[in-house]
């Protein structure tokens, strides 16, 4: 009988813990799309500066147990930097928009049609990423 328990103890356990791994990989983790509360990158940027703010204040409040008054610090300090970031990121936009434009200007049609055929293609225009990349672009190195 003390066998019979001792079996069906160790069969429950091994059952349960096998069980673990599969509950972590149902796809409810908290940064699941199936978790109600999950919100997804494209989410956020559709927020506005202050509910990014007042997002991001409740969880550093919930995790280092914030007092009333470094809540309203701390999400007066994340709404400037979040304003002044936006900013920055618009200036950012506008500079490589003005020097496509200007770069344009130099280019032949041709060279014009070639440019948009790599910025299509994406292969070719990314840039020097190591020795065989350099071989495909540019030919064998001497």
């Amino acid at each position: 009988m003390k066998n019979i328990i001792k079996t069906f103890t160790i069969g429950a356990i091994l059952f349960s813990t096998a069980l673990i791994p599969l509950n972590a990989q149902n796809g409810m983790g908290q940064n699941s799309p199936m978790n109600k509360n999950y919100k997804s990158k494209q989410d956020y940027k559709n927020y506005t500066p202050e509910e990014k703010a007042q997002k991001i204040t409740d969880k550093i409040a919930y995790q280092l147990q914030l007092t009333e008054s470094q809540k309203k610090e701390v999400y007066n300090m994340k709404l400037e930097d979040i304003k002044r970031r936006e900013v920055m990121r618009n200036s950012q936009k506008e500079y490589r928009n003005n020097s496509e434009n200007n770069f344009r200007k130099i280019l032949t049609p041709e060279q014009i049609i070639k440019l948009d055929e790599l910025k299509n293609n994406k292969e070719g225009y990314r840039g020097y990423k190591g020795q065989n990349n350099h071989k495909k672009q540019y030919g064998p190195r001497d």
